[in-house]
């Protein structure tokens, strides 16, 4: 499977991607998801979106999910849905966090103070923004894996690059995904920062 112009974005070998394969061109700063076809998951997705009424949802969803309060900044655009359910976003410069995470884990990742203090800023509004949204709603749609979540450097921000979670997952609680996720990072992250002298 190939899309011309664009390149096959490949993942640490811990990191799965069940239902689309990416492709990225950096020179326009476009990722296109495409519909893998080729598993049970993506099949499965294929078939569930199939009918005109459903994939009108999807693509809603897709759409309007960079509008949510509370999560906007922490959302990439979707600029184009297609018929099997892949879609075309910009790309986000940065660094996957849990990419991130094995590195810290394996031993492989010193970062600066500076890069520290920056990140750990990112990760604490991650974090109110999302229990900002849950107080509001009651719920928090979207998939907030860290395997999901990009450190865009440019910004400062963590950004959700898996914008087929907000059709798909619904039920997470920030609590949870702070301390089952968000509190071992910030731990690494001090542990793995560069000290002056």
């Amino acid at each position: 499977m190939k899309v011309k112009g664009y390149r096959l974005l490949t993942f640490d070998k811990k990191i799965t991607n069940g239902i689309f394969k990416v492709f990225v061109d950096k020179k326009s700063n476009l990722v296109i998801k495409v519909n893998r076809r080729d598993s049970s998951s993506s099949s499965k997705f294929y078939k569930k979106i199939k009918g005109t009424k459903e994939f009108d949802i999807y693509k809603k969803t897709l759409m309007s999910a960079v509008n949510k309060e509370f999560l906007k900044p922490h959302i990439c655009s979707v600029t184009e849905v297609f018929r099997d359910g892949g879609y075309k976003s910009p790309f986000v410069q940065g660094k996957n966090i849990q990419v991130m995470l094995i590195e810290f884990q394996e031993g492989h990742l010193m970062i600066s103070k500076e890069e520290s203090e920056k990140l750990l800023t990112a990760i604490d509004n991650l974090y109110l923004n999302l229990k900002q949204y849950y107080q509001a709603h009651e719920n928090l749609p979207g998939d907030w894996m860290l395997h999901n979540l990009v450190y865009d450097n440019v910004s400062n921000k963590i950004i959700n690059v898996d914008i087929e979670g907000f059709y798909t997952f619904k039920g997470f609680l920030p609590d949870r995904i702070n301390k089952q996720y968000l509190n071992n990072l910030k731990y690494l992250i001090k542990k793995h920062t560069e000290h002056e002298g």
